[in-house]
């Protein structure tokens, strides 16, 4: 039985992809992203049926005159006026690329979010490894109490001391699996993809934050807006905007009359509110566009000086836990010998583990930071 489990398991590490690989196949699976494409392709559509051209009409009757025969015909040619197409043609393309910056915006918070849930979860499996590091310790204490307790100079509650810390560790493992678990399927949620990831490191490490720059993406996404609403206001300003052009021949028993004219909608009700709340919408925009501009100094900064106290505190924390691996070492030699309780022993132990869990989630809070970073600057996957 252990062995076809091991079979079971040896698969599924064939099976496994990369977290670059999920990334990729998640990117081409994504709903949002496959809608802001979707969104592109509308918006080239509907520039297309707005710049369509109408078709002619055309009108025919014929009448009886006596013993005689007549008929009219009468052709309508629509016409846009040119300067009115212009403007058009300039919304409508704009319309196309406001659905691009979307689509770029809509990448990049998707990176963002798959890496940062992949994180968590790495997070997670990390912390599950630093539980097992401790029952590896604690076995290793059990084996030291036993040999002392043999030999004659151990007592039987140091064992069961350990021993009974081991039970709650067993508990504390299998929980934290649980979590582990739940961070993997809140990943595969997210991605819209449950596929087994190959890797149990986090993405990036100290030397990976570089923020020197924001994305320009984040403004021009807002000048494109601005400037689609700039262009709606301008094609809101041609009050005559198509034209007729009308041909008429009619044919009677003894005349014959050839008639050639226009026919427009006469603007008698413009549409300035039309053209007001457009270019409302543009001050908006620039309203929005200097608000963002400031947040995105402002949170550069923020991700900057947390950078800084992360090092320091990382540096801090390094040293303490080669001291403590040092004291840890020493305590059980002495611990072996019976110059020191077991108390002393535990309490080495315990700022170990602690400080390695410090030194864990200050490199989660790193992988974090950076994260945000590339989201803020853009990396190669934008």
């Amino acid at each position: 039985m252990k062995s076809l489990f091991t079979v079971f398991l040896l698969s599924l590490s064939l099976f496994a992809i990369s977290f670059e690989e999920f990334r990729d196949k998640a990117m081409q699976k994504s709903f949002l992203l496959q809608k802001s494409q979707l969104q592109i392709q509308k918006n080239i559509l509907q520039r297309e049926k707005s710049l369509r051209k109408s078709n002619p009409e055309f009108e025919g009757n014929i009448a009886k005159y006596g013993l005689e025969d007549g008929f009219e015909l009468t052709v309508k040619l629509p016409y846009r006026l040119d300067s009115f197409l212009h403007d058009l043609k300039a919304s409508l393309q704009k319309n196309i690329l406001v659905a691009k910056y979307q689509k770029a915006l809509a990448k990049k918070e998707f990176v963002k979010g798959i890496e940062t849930l992949y994180t968590k979860y790495i997070y997670q499996m990390r912390k599950t490894a630093n539980i097992k590091q401790e029952i590896s310790i604690q076995h290793r204490l059990l084996s030291i109490a036993k040999e002392k307790y043999r030999k004659g100079f151990g007592k039987k509650i140091d064992i069961l001391k350990i021993e009974s810390k081991l039970l709650t560790l067993s508990h504390s493992l299998y929980e934290q699996k649980q979590k582990a678990q739940k961070a993997l399927y809140e990943l595969y949620k997210f991605a819209a993809l449950e596929y087994p990831i190959d890797g149990d490191k986090f993405l990036y490490s100290f030397d990976d934050f570089k923020l020197t720059k924001i994305d320009r993406l984040f403004i021009q996404q807002l000048d494109m807006q601005k400037s689609l609403s700039l262009t709606q206001s301008e094609v809101y300003r041609h009050n005559l905007q198509n034209i007729d052009l009308v041909l008429n021949y009619e044919k009677e028993p003894e005349s014959e009359i050839v008639r050639a004219g226009i026919s427009f909608a006469f603007p008698l009700f413009k549409k300035e509110q039309e053209r007001r709340i457009a270019l409302l919408n543009a001050k908006e925009m620039e309203a929005k566009k200097e608000a963002v501009q400031k947040a995105l100094e402002i949170y550069k900064s923020e991700l900057q000086k947390r950078f800084v106290l992360l090092q320091n505190r990382a540096e801090a924390l390094q040293k303490a836990r080669t001291k403590l691996q040092n004291l840890l070492h020493l305590y059980e030699e002495s611990y072996r010998i019976d110059r020191s309780s077991l108390l002393d022993l535990i309490s080495a132990k315990d700022e170990l583990i602690a400080t390695q869990n410090a030194l864990l989630k200050i490199l989660y809070e790193v992988n974090i930071l950076v994260i945000e970073a590339n989201y803020l600057k853009g990396n190669e996957h934008d």
